[in-house]
This record gives structure tokens, sequence and C-alpha cells, in this order.
């Protein structure tokens, strides 16, 4: 674990949680990647001067503590946390390491609402395993597989995030979802016809996509053939999900600039 990794000015803090797969990820990278690549191309100022990736599967997850040293109230280099995606399940309990980060992300909401944490990000599977810290029931989709990219409705709160949109594109590909209502100080910022809770925001504190803001088009249609050469979908639904990309804006650049936002405290 990269305990003694010297902060900067200005850093953010990645959670890997997937698989490093070099023939998958050769041409984009890993979900980590992927993900520091939107948020550089977000930071218009340069404002986040490192990103620190911690391997969640192959290195030591840090404890809550060592966040709070770094963060300092606000006031030391760490800014930011972001949790990327993952192929696998964030309500597995056959996965120690996902035990212990759940474990860890539930001493982080507890120590968000004291402001002693840096905010966080949490994306796809990040966005599931904050839910079921909090204390929120994540399953598989009763509606089935969410793939495409994906108009999503956004709420009030959504609206005035995105500067009054009503909607939002954004690439999809998820058979869990997380179920219910959201903790009372946490809103619900945008539904889908198979998923009505897409996104989660508190102020100051948090923001969660279920979606991928991090896939472009090419990542997008990458990962949709590899669902089809896996058998998860037929020719038919592959031609359709690929004609979402072709067809459809792709609206990740929107989000990523609330993460940067988020992140210096503006929002």
């Amino acid at each position: 674990m990269k305990r003694y990794f010297k902060f900067n000015q200005n850093d953010v803090v990645v959670l890997l949680t997937d698989i490093i797969d070099p023939v998958f990820h050769e041409e984009y990278g890993h979900f980590a990647d992927q993900g520091v690549a939107l948020m550089k191309k977000a930071d218009k100022d340069n404002f986040i001067k490192e990103y620190l990736i911690i391997d969640c599967i192959n290195d030591e997850i840090p404890n809550v503590e060592w966040f709070k040293s770094h963060y300092e109230n606000g006031n030391g280099n760490l800014k930011g946390i972001y949790i990327t995606g993952s192929g696998f399940d964030s309500f597995s309990i056959e996965h120690q390491w996902i035990l212990n980060l759940k474990t860890l992300l539930s001493e982080i909401i507890l120590d968000l609402k004291f402001n002693q944490i840096p905010p966080i990000v949490g994306v796809c599977f990040g966005h599931q395993i904050l839910a079921l810290a909090a204390g929120m029931r994540v399953d598989r989709n009763e509606k089935g597989l969410e793939i495409g990219m994906i108009n999503m409705d956004l709420t009030k709160i959504g609206q005035n995030l995105f500067d009054g949109n009503t909607k939002l594109w954004i690439s999809e590909i998820h058979n869990d979802i997380v179920y219910g209502q959201p903790p009372e100080d946490w809103s619900s910022l945008a539904k889908s016809d198979l998923c009505d809770n897409q996104a989660f925001y508190k102020p100051k504190t948090m923001i969660t996509f279920q979606g991928h803001p991090e896939f472009h088009a090419g990542v997008a249609k990458k990962v949709y053939e590899s669902f089809y050469k896996a058998g998860f979908i037929n020719d038919t639904e592959l031609y359709r999900v690929i004609e979402t990309c072709n067809q459809n804006p792709n609206e990740g650049d929107l989000m990523a600039s609330l993460m940067i936002q988020l992140f210096k405290n503006e929002i």
C-alpha cells in the first residue's frame, strides 16, 4: 500500500475496485485511469495536482484515520476521494477486500458529517457500495440489464446542479441497482426507466452516479462488445446499444465538472 505516498498540493485518492486486465485495458487504461482522464479534462484550471491510485484488491486499503490525517478538516493536501466502477458485485460477501472497503466507507460516511473527510465521488460500483455503507439495499435489478447510452430524468435538485437541464445522457452497463430511499441528508439527482436511484448528492460532501461518466464512446463500445462476446446480450441488442452511442450525446463531461466543483468545495 502506498501509505507513505507524499501528498503535494491538492491531491485526490482514487480507489481502484476492479481487476487490472492488460488485454482489455491496454487501449484506454483501467477504470482508475479512465476516471483520472475524465477529471483532468474537466479540471480547466488544474486545481487537482496529483491522483494517487490505490488498488483495493491487491493493496492494503487505508483506514479512516489515514484519510482524516491528510485532509486536516479541509486544510490538508487531500481534496477528494474517487471510487471507481468494477465488475464485482458491491454486495458480495465472498471477497474480503469488498467487506473491508464497505467497513471503511461506513466510517467515512459518519465522519463526513463533521467535515473530517474529503468529499467523495462514487461511480457505478462506487455509487452502490456507498449506498450499502449508508444502510441501503443493493441487489440484482428486477427489471434486467441496463446497457447503452441512457437518457436520465433529473430531479429538481439535479436540474439545479446541471444548469436547468431536465435530462442527461450517460453510458450505463449494470445488472445491480440501489433500492429504496436514500438517507434523509442525501438527495436523489436522477432516475431512468430501469433504475430509480441513478445519482446521489450531499452538498460539500458527496456525489455518485450509477452510470459511467468516464466511458467515452470508444470505451463504451468496447465494453458493450465484451458483454456480447460473453453471451450477455445478442446481436440485436449489441446493434441497439452501439447505436445509442452513435446517435446520442455523452454528457459525462458535465458530471466530471461537478466532481471538480465538489473537490473545490463549491457545491
